[in-house]
């Protein structure tokens, strides 16, 4: 599992990371379950909230999330909505009294808002992360509806599309799934609620709690990183990405419900301090000529355009909701043909696969 104060190290460095180290898997990772639950229970993806644009066929998603942290004003005017469906605003965090911390202004988050609705993208609160402070007092008998209330009057104040709930690991309350179960009640259909998992503490989320959720954002990275600068290689195989869907599957999940994450991010086993493994694509690929043809580069471990067209191939061809990316801001410019957002967008549009 990834060490806090990596996560710290990496977040105050602006570069920011999204799940933990899939490693924790050796300790204790879901294990594929079997479960009686009918696929048919799970949260009906064809109401108005996941009616989205026609920039994909079949209602594919392609989803970003935006970190609050650095220079927020540049990388919303950076990023390229066109050819996103989604916005996961990364992140946000209760107080002691449950009230979210406003890591942006209600004037930048009614700009992304504004630029959202321009382009025809919805825009959720993503919380948790994995540094977020502990929600169990919140989610107690006693509070967990006062909580409930709060995080769905934050939404309406700010015009939000939704919740996406990324608690993790030894982060995940016990009253999760009564938490989760709440927060549809209140959402749902007018908004959205989906989570972004990891296959390695799949065991800690019950089968009544997956149920709840429009789609589950699958965090397909982090096999190895930071905090395990001895084990040197890919950290987001395409292996991966095809373990975590069947896994999910086995769990009754509807494919249509799982969207296959990807990074924007690699890590330089180089080095041995987190703030100096973490690099981005961007700084990849302008640091090392043609490194967009590769996943790896002398000791830097990443996903080039190949890897990532055949992860957009693996979600068409599996008929899943579509792919998640940690993190939009990570990429070079989309117009540039080493872009990995271009190259998720051309594949998607493609007719090479088949489409859900």
């Amino acid at each position: 599992m990834c060490l806090k104060i990596f996560l710290l190290t990496v977040l105050i460095d602006c570069t920011g990371l999204f799940g933990c180290s899939d490693s924790g898997s050796n300790n204790g990772s879901g294990t594929d379950a079997d479960t009686d639950s009918d696929s048919d229970s799970y949260s009906d993806t064809d109401t108005d909230t996941d009616s989205d644009s026609d920039k994909y066929p079949n209602g594919f998603k392609v989803i970003g999330y935006l970190p609050t942290w650095g220079t927020f004003d540049s990388n919303l005017t950076a990023a390229d909505f066109t050819k996103l469906t989604h916005i996961n605003i990364a992140f946000g965090n209760p107080d002691s009294d449950g009230n979210l911390e406003e890591n942006l202004s209600s004037d930048q988050i009614a700009a992304l808002v504004a630029k959202a609705s321009e382009h025809n993208v919805k825009v959720s609160i993503s919380l948790g992360g994995a540094i977020a402070p502990s929600y169990e007092d919140l989610l107690n008998d006693d509070s967990r509806a006062n909580f409930v209330a709060q995080l769905v009057s934050y939404v309406e104040k700010h015009n939000l599309d939704g919740i996406d709930v990324d608690l993790e690991g030894n982060n995940i309350p016990t009253n999760y799934e009564e938490f989760v179960t709440d927060l549809a009640k209140e959402l749902k259909p007018e908004k959205l609620l989906t989570a972004a998992l990891g296959k390695w503490y799949s065991n800690q989320i019950t089968d009544a709690a997956l149920e709840q959720f429009d789609w589950i954002n699958l965090m397909s990275y982090d096999v190895t990183g930071s905090w395990e600068p001895e084990t040197a290689g890919q950290h987001s195989p395409y292996s991966k990405a095809e373990g975590d869907l069947s896994h999910f599957i086995m769990r009754d999940v509807p494919s249509t419900q799982l969207v296959v994450g990807v990074p924007f991010y690699g890590y330089d086993f180089q080095h041995d301090t987190p703030n100096l493994m973490y690099v981005s694509y961007s700084n990849i690929v302008n640091g090392h000529s043609g490194a967009e043809n590769s996943d790896q580069v002398d000791e830097i471990y990443y996903n080039g355009i190949d890897t990532m067209v055949k992860k957009v191939q693996l979600a068409k061809d599996s008929e899943t909701g579509g792919i998640m990316i940690w993190e939009i801001t990570q990429d070079v410019d989309s117009n540039d043909d080493r872009s990995l957002l271009k190259a998720i967008y051309d594949e998607a549009l493609s007719s090479a696969s088949a489409a859900r």
